[in-house]
């Protein structure tokens, strides 16, 4: 019985120190073959990691499409001009020959027992997420550690805590259609049944706090309630750690725009300011 294997995408930033990043992985059995990589979308899009200089961006996107439209075909040709069936241990083999010095597969071993084509899809997620999420999340605890300690001191330094009526951990009940949900804001300036103001930390290099805060924000500014639509909406970001040049991260914080304030607390002094113009502390 052949037991499943599985390659590991990486991603190499600097060609000369070769200190490769896992961002996906293909797995592969006589019976299936699946990929996760990140920055993939359900609708299709695909965002290269924060981690992934600009300048190779539009070259990650390409990897990844060409990756999928590999493991989606019935047949590989070898550099020898054989097929090499989906089915077939060699499979694996072409898919790590077709590669560049910056975007490569490497082998990353088998599993110790077969799996259910059923559960092939649930696996490959397992996988993915301990292989090459869990990789992922000690850069995403660094840029969430500098956000919430420079947010910190701008927060002390606008003396918006001195001028009371300052909450964190701030739930707010939003209509959402036809229901109503609650909604936690990172703080909160002003009286507990009408805030003045709301203030929310956004990891721009997470797709996921960008996507929820915006969901939030939205709903706010829509709702028909007015101490709710009322509410000054306002974003923390960190964008000093954010690569100069990156469209993609530049679109965003025009999105956020749209909805709310933005202040940059990697300039602690102007975003104080800002904060406390927007109270009027």
């Amino acid at each position: 019985m052949t037991l499943p294997k599985f390659l590991i995408a990486k991603y190499a930033p600097d060609l000369r120190r070769m200190e490769p990043r896992n961002f996906g992985l293909i797995a592969w059995s006589p019976e299936a073959v699946s990929a996760r990589f990140l920055g993939e979308s359900p609708d299709g899009g695909i965002r290269a990691p924060a981690f992934v200089h600009p300048d190779t961006r539009h070259a990650y996107k390409q990897w990844v499409e060409y990756w999928r439209l590999m493991i989606n075909k019935k047949s590989i040709t070898t550099k020898t001009g054989d097929e090499a069936k989906q089915s077939d241990p060699r499979f694996l083999d072409v898919l790590r020959s077709k590669v560049k010095p910056q975007f490569f597969l490497v082998d990353a071993g088998s599993l110790m027992e077969a799996v259910d084509p059923q559960d092939f899809e649930e696996m490959t997620d397992e996988l993915f997420e301990t292989l090459v999420q869990d990789e992922r999340s000690s850069s995403g605890q660094d840029h969430s550690l500098k956000l919430r300690a420079a947010t910190n001191k701008v927060i002390k330094r606008s003396k918006v805590r001195e001028a009371g009526d300052f909450q964190e951990s701030f739930p707010i009940l939003c209509p959402v259609g036809t229901h109503h949900k609650p909604f936690t804001f990172d703080y909160a300036f002003g009286p507990t049944e009408s805030p003045k103001a709301i203030f929310h930390r956004v990891l721009l290099s997470q797709a996921k706090s960008l996507h929820s805060t915006l969901f939030m924000f939205e709903h706010l500014k829509s709702s028909n309630i007015n101490r709710l639509n009322r509410i000054t909406r306002c974003a923390f970001v960190y964008s000093a750690d954010i690569a100069t040049g990156d469209a993609d991260t530049a679109n965003d914080v025009d999105i956020l725009r749209e909805y709310a304030e933005v202040i940059d607390v990697s300039n602690e002094e102007g975003a104080a300011e800002t904060v406390s113009r927007l109270i009027a502390v």
